[in-house]
């Protein structure tokens, strides 16, 4: 071991502390960066591991981030590093990443531990360049300090970090204020929830009946449910399932409950009566191969009607079919043909101009026009 080894080596049993370096455990011996410590209070990180601009570093139980090119001398490295005292939340595609960042601004001031340049509503974030961050484009969102940002512009010139530069935005309805997630409903489900079931739902003693979710997803109808929570206000009463299956415990009122998973927005609630006597209950539901959409200049697409009696599928009864535009107005978009009691085929009119339009698809029960079934289908180009 030659002299400058040794005293590296006594420096560091003397001086050093115990670091991380991009989740590595180390040593390392920190000092200031400046007489003057100013509100970033840099420091210099000298130790014999290799380091580069970009590293993250973990330091007292913070992050900080390598901010300058490192120097090597005699096996060690030194560079400037400063806390990284932010984290941003920006989607990449459809996946939300988070990002280590340090936020300035031009003319800022700082506030309660926040910069920022509230006449001219800019910010610049550094964040270590990764695969993810090497991303980030223009007109990107994120939210911090209370505000939404947009991305005006990224300089990828400085090796290991990228500078974003922002413009204070307005906040949109898809925003996630409380967790600073920009966009976030944009790539989340918007769930809502409703039954087909006559209310209240009446359930024999003993017996069961059978909930008939609809659930739509930003407005349009999805054909695979996703998981559902049912509860019931009085198990005495009325028990059910999470696939909607409600039994009959004893006489009386109760209520249902349903709500998607995770989606605490979408719940519908559902009166229900136990009575010792069976009171016939009919619904109606229209089934259809993949998803509700017709094209313009295809072939007629096939639908099923299934009528339920108190939640079971029954054979015995037949349904009217009717179609009509969904905003109520102009000439028919579509025609329906080969109509049963249970099936019939529906079709686009040959009409370019009808595309992005819907028609309500209705299937009502033939002995009670009270009791029906809509479905909103999509006319699609042929393409």
């Amino acid at each position: 071991m030659n002299r400058i080894e040794t005293l590296w080596s006594f420096f560091q049993f003397e001086k050093g502390q115990q670091i991380t370096i991009n989740g590595v455990q180390n040593f390392g011996i920190i000092s200031s960066a400046s007489e003057n410590p100013s509100y970033y209070d840099d420091q210099y990180l000298r130790t014999d591991v290799p380091i580069k601009t970009g590293d993250i570093i973990v330091y007292q139980n913070k992050k900080w981030i390598v901010i300058s090119q490192p120097e090597e001398n005699s096996k060690t490295y030194r560079a400037k590093i400063r806390e990284s005292n932010f984290v941003i939340k920006v989607y990449i595609g459809e996946i939300l990443h988070e990002f280590d960042s340090m936020i300035d601004s031009v003319g800022a001031y700082v506030e309660d531990g926040k910069v920022i340049n509230t006449a001219a509503g800019e910010i610049m974030v550094t964040v270590p360049s990764n695969e993810y961050s090497d991303k980030i484009e223009i007109n990107a969102r994120f939210i911090k300090l209370g505000y939404a940002w947009k991305v005006s512009g990224v300089d990828r010139s400085k090796k290991g970090l990228n500078i974003i530069h922002a413009d204070k935005d307005a906040f949109i309805d898809d925003d996630d204020k409380q967790n600073e997630i920009a966009d976030y409903y944009k790539h989340n489900h918007q769930y809502a929830i409703t039954v087909s079931n006559q209310q209240p739902t009446e359930v024999t003693l003993g017996g069961t009946t059978q909930l008939i979710f609809i659930v739509t997803d930003k407005g349009s109808q999805v054909s695979t449910l996703p998981e559902i929570i049912c509860t019931s206000s009085n198990e005495a009463i009325a028990t059910v399932s999470n696939t909607g299956l409600i039994t009959g415990i004893s006489n009386g009122e109760a209520s249902i409950t349903a709500v998607v998973s995770g989606y605490s927005q979408a719940a519908v609630t559902v009166s229900t009566k136990i009575t010792g006597t069976v009171t016939p209950s009919y619904s109606v539901g229209i089934t259809f191969k993949n998803t509700a959409e017709i094209r313009v200049g295809g072939y007629p697409k096939p639908f099923t009607a299934v009528v339920y009696e108190n939640g079971t599928a029954i054979t015995t009864k037949s349904v009217t079919w009717s179609v009509k535009n969904k905003d109520y107005t102009g000439d028919a978009m579509s025609t329906l043909s080969d109509m049963t009691g249970t099936t019939c085929k529906l079709a686009a009119l040959n009409n370019n101009a009808y595309i992005g339009h819907s028609v309500i698809l209705t299937a009502t029960l033939s002995d009670d026009s009270t009791v029906f079934y809509d479905l909103n289908v999509l006319i699609i180009s042929y393409t």
